[in-house]
């Protein structure tokens, strides 16, 4: 039946060309039903469903240095890891997330790939500052013996971190391992490492962590001894 009106027969052409698209798809939706149920018996049990291989240690990862006391994983795990430390340098924020979230889960094994990688990527505040936020929250789940272990890091991302607990938990155990940071060559290492000793001790020794080396030395000692004193 056509319409008098020019705007009624336009409007059902459009309606037409509307519907016929969705007739089709619909047909093509139920023929598909049809031959995957009532296809032949496969019989037997199914296949078991098997979960895709792990991806292989990238070659950043051999690079990548321990400190004493603490093993490098195996080769699945550190795969594992790498591909973590890939989704949280990623830029898609949601990838980011799945990647720290990741890491957190693998706990200390994940701290020296991320202070290997994060140093790399220094000139990307958002991945440094995610970096440097999952090594803390790492290092803050750890004993301080543990904790210790990192003092000494390669990296000084996580001897920053490593250095920040210490204070936060007012760990006097790690006293003198804060004392050999004050002579670390990095300056943000020797400032995070004096503020520790000042929030273990409640002292202030005269030390400046960008001041020149001999006063630098001449403060050390002096830290050495109050340290010494506030044991006995």
């Amino acid at each position: 039946m056509l319409h008098r009106s020019p705007y009624l027969r336009q409007r059902a052409v459009r309606a037409g060309g509307t519907l016929v698209p969705r007739l089709l798809l619909c047909c093509v939706a139920v023929l598909a039903g049809c031959v995957t149920g009532f296809g032949p018996p496969t019989g037997g049990d199914p296949a078991p469903v098997t979960e895709p291989p792990p991806p292989p240690p990238a070659e950043w990862t051999r690079a990548v240095e321990f400190p004493e006391g603490l093993a490098r994983p195996d080769a699945k795990r550190e795969g594992d890891i790498a591909q973590a430390v890939a989704d949280m340098t990623s830029d898609d924020f949601g990838v980011r997330t799945r990647g720290s979230r990741s890491l957190l889960a693998y706990g200390e094994d994940a701290v020296p790939y991320l202070g290997y990688r994060v140093g790399l990527v220094a000139g990307a505040p958002d991945v440094h500052c995610a970096g440097c936020i999952v090594v803390h929250s790492i290092l803050d789940k750890l004993p301080p013996a543990r904790v210790g272990v990192h003092l000494d890091s390669p990296y000084p991302i996580v001897r920053i971190a490593a250095a920040e607990i210490a204070g936060e938990h007012r760990a006097a155990s790690l006293a003198p391992k804060l004392i050999e940071r004050l002579d670390d060559e990095q300056v943000s290492v020797r400032r995070a490492a004096v503020t520790a000793l000042r929030r273990i001790t409640r002292e202030f020794v005269g030390y400046r962590a960008d001041g020149p080396p001999a006063k630098r030395a001449k403060s050390i000692e002096a830290w050495k001894r109050k340290v010494a004193s506030l044991d006995q």
